[in-house]
């Protein structure tokens, strides 16, 4: 049974083998047939295209002779008809008239006033105004210093003028002074030979004063 089977699996296999071949064999030859009749159309066009141009140029030959002809008659017309007109009469020319010179009219006239330049007053300047510094009270720092001496246990004693360090200098200007009147005033409370002080200022000028701590 399988050899029956397998038999016929095979011829079937030939069969659809033998129509695919007759197929592709029938395409390549109407393929060949199809491309061989193209080949002779392009032949046949190409023996007109030839053709053409010695027929189309024999044609335009026989059209330029026949156009020349009307334009050889047309320029013997106006010959003919230059011939039969008579001449016209030449009118004498008249005299051009002349224009009497147009005089000046200067005479009383009155000369254009020319305005005089304006002058253009510029407004000076004015300066900015500086903006005056700040009133500086010394004797409110006096009095600060004394009351600081005071609380760190240091005696005021108008009597302590004898001795004093650098000056500090004091004005509107000083942004630390404060801090540096409690440090001059913290040594000196530190100090252990220093038991009497005594504050003032001197002026130095611009608002500005020298103040002055004495010790003792």
């Amino acid at each position: 049974m399988t050899r029956k089977i397998i038999g016929v699996i095979i011829m079937v296999a030939l069969l659809v083998f033998g129509c695919f071949a007759g197929t592709m064999f029938y395409r390549q030859y109407a393929d060949a047939k199809s491309s061989a009749s193209t080949f002779e159309e392009l032949q046949e066009q190409i023996k007109n295209t030839e053709e053409l141009p010695s027929s189309a140029s024999d044609e335009t030959v026989a059209s330029t002779g026949k156009e020349t002809d009307p334009v050889t008659e047309q320029q013997k017309l106006p010959e003919a008809t230059t011939a039969t007109k008579p001449t016209e009469e030449t009118k004498p020319t008249e005299p051009a008239e002349t224009t009497p010179p147009k005089q000046d009219k200067t005479e009383g006239e009155k000369p254009e006033t020319t305005d005089p330049p304006k002058q253009t007053t510029e407004e000076p300047t004015q300066p900015k105004e500086t903006e005056p510094e700040p009133e500086f009270d010394i004797n409110y720092w006096i009095g600060y210093a004394k009351n600081y001496a005071v609380s760190k246990g240091l005696i005021l004693s108008s009597a302590a003028v004898d001795c004093w360090d650098n000056p500090i200098g004091a004005g509107a200007h000083c942004i630390y002074l404060e801090r540096d009147i409690q440090s001059r005033l913290n040594r000196y409370a530190n100090d252990e030979d220093i038991t009497d002080v005594w504050i003032w200022a001197e002026p130095t000028g611009s608002g500005r004063y020298n103040l002055y701590i004495g010790y003792a």
